[in-house]
């Protein structure tokens, strides 16, 4: 019987390996061309020029800025755009005012109901006249290569592209098919496009952390991403175009007659019908599709949330990236150039919030430079617990070198709780059940309440060395305190946990041991990593939280231990336990 179970799986993984090795010939590419091209609807809903756009506060912005911009003095107009359902809109927004074309660039694209939604608003774009190009990352790129191939037939103003894809499939389909590739491709299986762009006009851009998932717009009922986009109306965007338009006409950017799967489902049965069935929540969806056509209210929305400002840099990695191993990465590259730049320039604070707090060596020099002034900024750092993240093995690292950022790179660390009393997320619109929570996924950068930094960088070993990223800059004060406030309200003592250093007698044993063991790529098995976490209790003598190197932090905090909230017996905290202990050679893919 094992004999059997042994010979099923090698000849299961043999033919896994004779699929990926195959190669796609020219005639059946051809083919598949064609069957695309004929299923392809080229029925318009619009005759009218502008393709019916809806004008909105947006559209409005972005053509006052481009009018009254100069080389020499570019205007623009900047949204922070927080809460999950005020993403929702402004997405839903930008499309509706497209008049010519829609670029939209994403590492996830699912299909639950608000990105179904999506490409719902984007097929109807199509169907408008507007050009539409999607470009998806190949390892999250919907559900199968049958959605994929129903998108990309779905109009002739559509097309649709798979980034990097692994054996030239569209799609993944079972785990072996991983498996395969983390040995026979493991660089490609690593090298990701993580940048998210939505581009529309080229006048109005977006970009930040999320991708098309209920998560990340406050639809999921069990879990939900507090996360950040800074949506841009203005001459930059033009910018952000250049670098989808790269991304697009590069070689790994493969459109369906190129991928084995896709060209197999042509052949077989033509276009598949996009699925039309309902959403899991049809009356959340209408209730927001109501909402989303009283355009005056969002106008009003809007132009609450507009910041008018002069100078905006966007700064991108491009697929070029993907042709270097990570040694190859060096400080003189534009991107990571950028980033040093910005925290090098600070002279008095710098806000730091990523969801993965695991930094590479390059950063931890940064901010140990800064350290060394004779008089240091003060480096505020705001992340996940172990309660509140979606990822045990980069936390474990977090904790594992808890001791260095504090001690060394100066960080006052706070960490958000999983049911923050006060943050942006609205427990309506995800139907919340009891036992619910949310996790930090914005990745942002404030200096001095002067320079915002918003993108998907998470300032981590994979977004250096692997994924391309992006991210725009702002140095306007106004725009840098709208986002440094937002930072700072998740680490309210509602919100988060304070790190500071464990009691004294502790702590003393904690230096001593750590200052050998940390550094242990394995067996780092002490317990304690010298720095807890701490809950303000307000008072008459404690009216305000306090810096844990205040001398009044011990009386007005309380301990709560390393990991609040997380059972001791439960899998995830003994699973952190042993990542800290032995999980640093994974530091490089994290």
């Amino acid at each position: 019987m094992h004999y059997r179970l042994a010979l099923a799986l090698a000849l299961t993984w043999l033919c896994l390996a004779c699929a990926g090795c195959s190669t796609l010939s020219p005639k059946d590419s051809a083919e598949a061309t064609r069957i695309l091209a004929e299923g392809k609807s080229t029925a318009l809903t619009c005759e009218r020029e502008d393709h019916c756009a809806i004008e909105n506060r947006l559209s409005r912005a972005a053509d006052s800025a481009i009018a009254s911009s100069t080389a020499e003095a570019p205007k623009h107009a900047v949204w922070i755009v927080e809460s999950g359902q005020e993403a929702l809109h402004s997405r839903v927004s930008m499309i509706r005012a497209a008049q010519h074309s829609i670029d939209l660039q994403t590492y996830i694209f699912d299909e639950d109901d608000s990105a179904r939604m999506i490409m719902r608003e984007l097929i109807a774009a199509a169907k408008r006249g507007v050009k539409v190009r999607i470009l998806i990352d190949q390892l999250s790129a919907f559900k199968s290569a049958r959605t994929q191939v129903a998108v990309a037939g779905a109009h002739q103003n559509l097309d649709l592209k798979i980034y990097n894809p692994l054996f030239e499939r569209g799609s993944l389909s079972n785990p072996l098919q991983y498996a395969l590739a983390s040995i026979a491709q493991f660089r490609t299986l690593n090298q990701r496009m993580h940048t998210k762009l939505l581009i529309v006009d080229d006048k109005l851009g977006l970009t930040g952390g999320r991708n098309y998932q209920d998560d990340y717009f406050d639809w999921s009922p069990s879990f939900n991403f507090l996360d950040r986009d800074i949506l841009v109306a203005g001459p930059v965007v033009r910018r952000m175009s250049e670098t989808f338009n790269v991304f697009w006409h590069s070689s790994r950017a493969k459109a369906m007659p190129e991928l084995k799967d896709a060209v197999s489902l042509l052949q077989t049965q033509g276009v598949p019908k996009l699925s039309d069935a309902a959403y899991e929540f049809p009356d959340r969806v209408r209730a927001f599709q109501a909402a989303s056509a009283d355009v005056a209210a969002l106008d009003d929305m809007y132009a609450r949330m507009e910041i008018d400002t002069g100078d905006v840099q966007f700064i991108a990695d491009l697929p070029a990236k993907h042709r270097r191993g990570p040694s190859a990465v060096r400080k003189q590259d534009p991107f990571s150039s950028e980033l040093s730049q910005v925290i090098a320039s600070t002279q008095s604070e710098i806000i730091l919030q990523t969801p993965y707090l695991v930094l590479t060596n390059a950063a931890q020099r940064s901010f140990v430079a800064l350290q060394d002034r004779a008089e240091p900024p003060r480096v505020i750092v705001s992340s996940n617990s172990l309660a509140s993240t979606d990822n045990m093995l980069t936390y474990g690292m977090a904790y594992k070198y808890r001791r260095r950022y504090m001690r060394r790179l100066g960080f006052e660390m706070f960490e958000l709780k999983p049911h923050p009393a006060s943050v942006a997320f609205d427990v309506v619109a995800a139907r919340s059940e009891k036992d619910s929570h949310v996790a930090i996924h914005a990745k942002s950068i404030v200096v001095d309440r002067t320079i915002a930094v918003v993108g998907t960088h998470n300032f981590d070993p994979r977004s250096q060395h692997y994924n391309t990223e992006a991210a725009v800059i702002v140095r306007d004060p106004k725009v840098a305190e709208r986002v440094a406030h937002n930072m700072l309200r998740m680490m309210q003592p509602d919100n988060a946990w304070t790190i500071a250093p464990n009691r004294k007698a502790l702590r003393k044993v904690d230096e001593a041991v750590l200052s050998g063991t940390e550094a242990l790529p394995i067996l780092d098995l002490w317990p304690s990593r010298y720095g807890t976490s701490y809950q303000f209790v307000p008072g008459p003598a404690c009216p305000a939280p306090v810096s844990f190197k205040s001398p009044d932090f011990q009386k007005c905090y309380r301990l709560v231990g390393d990991f609040p909230e997380v059972n001791v017996v439960s899998l995830r905290w003994w699973l952190t336990r042993v990542i800290t202990a032995m999980g640093a050679v994974t530091m490089p893919f994290l």
